[in-house]
């Protein structure tokens, strides 16, 4: 049962948010994270994804975690927005399920008598007319199958409170109570939760039982005769079985946790101190899986529950890949260094194709590395309290946080060692586009000669190129004895210039629609061209007259290339652009020959 649709309006920051959430070709869901300042509305959106779950789990089971007839969310007149008079919410699974809420400010009688108005919504219709208050939800109508769901799939919520003792704080007592999984095989009895604060020691019992399991009960043992065929020597050929699977599973899940590789061995400590380690051929891996840093313990309840959890449906797993359910994870990037942030979560996340990640994010390299693990297309970032699909380059924390690093004395650091360490001049150019461009350019003109005298670098931006040239001090230029060129696009506001070690080139403006950018360099005709082949390459402003001190004077049409589609353009340019496209670039090789010691 996954989230296919959700419907807040009106609701605290939110004014109204239409979120579609999105799956793969294959039907597999797509991870979705919710951006936005402190106060935007992420937490608000996943209460009530969670208020859901956990309403079709009470529908069919006895352990519910919110009593009877209760919700786990309040509903309230104060949760409505400031000046409206109602807030509303639904939210559509697939299989048919669905939830609706009402909050008036007064009751649906006084509502449309006083405001003269009604929601366009049909649910309006099933409000009391002397109630402000309305919750309904399809789970009861068909409970066998909402069962059925349940008890195939895993369904989590991770709130941004969980918290876990670190292992130094209260390691012997971690160690001491370790002991082998129990479960109520009862009817009508999940043994599972959907809210999650401290699930170690769950984890730690569930984990010391699939051990126990793969290495006691599924040994595979071949009895080999000896003297003849009087005796027998017991010889173990290794593990098979269920639990085994589970294991093997459970270790792939580490190795991507641990960046390590495998194979895996095990290693349980005696009674009273159930230590679990990790071991692989080149060392340990971990001497403690239950005492690991904040952050990788954090990880390690998340994914390491979900695997738990999903065994606990009775459901064989021969892969992660076989997992099936939701995970909503508030503040998933808490606690992670930058490491954790940008590659590990991100790998995680991929070994569960199957599961629906829903998750808040405050940042920057958590999206930037789930870009870079899963591709375009294949996660959602939903800005709030606007509800807009935005683009990575669009997270407005992204820039704000990647300007502060430019800032750091650790860019500053790079940037002198990628100078001393290297025995070619450098290039620096605006960024990575560029550099590829350059790179096309010289193999259709027949300039790579002139290209690889360089060591051709991104500067990030041309604020990168302000800051080398910058940090060209006299005693660090005597050092580089010149070997450093800044290409800047046309459109700065410098000219060309030069100081001990480090010289600034300027790419000549060409007469074209688009003014802005190396693309300026192109002709007009192959920009129209790719415009012609997608739309959303090239944003257009129409011509048009303005009146200047009682004058008309016309305003050409300006074509400049979309932020978003910059990347894009690029790969369809150097897949079809020819030599004479190119060729404005010979101007930019002449300078660099010019510029080379």
């Amino acid at each position: 049962m996954y989230l296919k649709n959700l419907e807040l309006e009106n609701y605290g920051p939110i004014a109204l948010l239409r979120c579609n959430f999105p799956f793969n070709e294959d039907g597999r869901p797509k991870p979705v994270v919710f951006v936005g300042q402190n106060g935007s509305g992420k937490s608000i959106v996943l209460s009530h994804i969670v208020n859901a779950l956990l309403s079709a789990k009470s529908a069919v089971f006895t352990d519910g975690e919110v009593e009877t007839g209760k919700v786990y969310k309040l509903r309230s007149p104060g949760y409505i927005s400031h000046g409206e008079h109602f807030y509303r919410s639904k939210l559509e699974f697939d299989n048919e399920f669905s939830q609706v809420e009402y909050q008036l400010t007064q009751t649906r009688r006084e509502f449309e008598a006083n405001l003269g108005y009604t929601p366009t919504d049909p649910q309006w219709n099933s409000i009391p007319e002397n109630e402000i208050s309305y919750y309904n939800s399809t789970f009861h109508q068909s409970t066998d199958k909402l069962e059925e769901i349940f008890s195939k799939s895993s369904y989590l919520y991770f709130p941004p409170n969980r918290f876990e003792e670190p292992a130094w704080l209260n390691s012997d007592n971690l160690l001491n109570t370790v002991t082998y999984n129990h479960s109520k095989p009862i009817k009508g009895f999940s043994n599972k939760r959907i809210i999650n604060y401290s699930p170690m020691r769950e984890n730690q019992s569930w984990i010391l039982d699939v051990i126990y399991d793969s290495f006691a009960t599924e040994r595979k043992i071949h009895q080999l005769p000896v003297g003849g065929g009087a005796t027998f020597l017991p010889v173990l050929l290794g593990t098979e079985g269920p639990a085994t699977n589970l294991r093997v599973a459970i270790e792939e899940f580490f190795l991507a946790l641990m960046q390590k590789k495998g194979p895996i061995s095990w290693s349980v400590g005696g009674r009273g101190r159930r230590q679990i380690s990790i071991n692989s051929p080149s060392g340990p891996i971990a001497p403690n899986i239950f005492a690991l840093s904040t952050g990788q313990t954090g990880l390690l309840n998340i994914f390491l529950t979900l695997i738990r959890d999903y065994d606990l449906t009775g459901n064989k797993i021969s892969a992660l890949s076989d997992i099936k359910g939701v995970v909503v994870v508030d503040e998933v990037d808490m606690h992670l260094h930058t490491q954790l942030q940008h590659t590990i979560l991100p790998e995680l996340i991929s070994l569960f194709p199957q599961v629906q990640f829903i998750m808040t994010s405050h940042s920057p390299l958590f999206i930037l590395g789930l870009h870079k693990k899963l591709g375009d297309g294949r996660f959602d970032v939903i800005e709030l309290p606007s509800g807009d699909s935005i683009s990575v380059e669009r997270f407005s924390e992204f820039e704000k946080a990647y300007s502060y690093f430019k800032d750091s004395v650790r860019f500053e650091q790079d940037i002198r060692s990628q100078i001393t360490e290297s025995q070619s001049p450098i290039l620096f150019a605006e960024g990575s586009i560029d550099v590829d461009y350059l790179l096309r350019a010289a193999e259709l003109l027949g300039r790579e000669e002139t290209i690889q005298k360089y060591r051709v670098l991104d500067a990030n931006g041309f604020g990168g190129l302000d800051k080398i040239w910058k940090h060209f001090d006299t005693h660090f230029a005597e050092l580089m004895n010149r070997r450093v060129t800044l290409l800047y696009d046309c459109d700065i506001a410098k000219g060309d210039a030069a100081k001990a070690g480090v010289r600034r080139i300027i790419i000549p403006q060409q007469g074209r629609r688009v003014t802005k950018g190396i693309e300026n360099l192109f002709p007009d005709e192959l920009i129209a061209n790719a415009r012609a082949a997608k739309a959303s390459f090239i944003d257009v402003t129409p011509g048009y007259t303005k009146t200047v001190r009682g004058e008309s004077v016309p305003v050409d049409e300006r074509w400049e290339v979309n932020p978003d589609e910059k990347r894009n353009l690029a790969d369809w340019i150097i897949a079809n652009g020819t030599a004479d496209d190119f060729s404005p670039f010979s101007a930019v090789f002449d300078l660099l020959d010019a510029a080379s010691p």
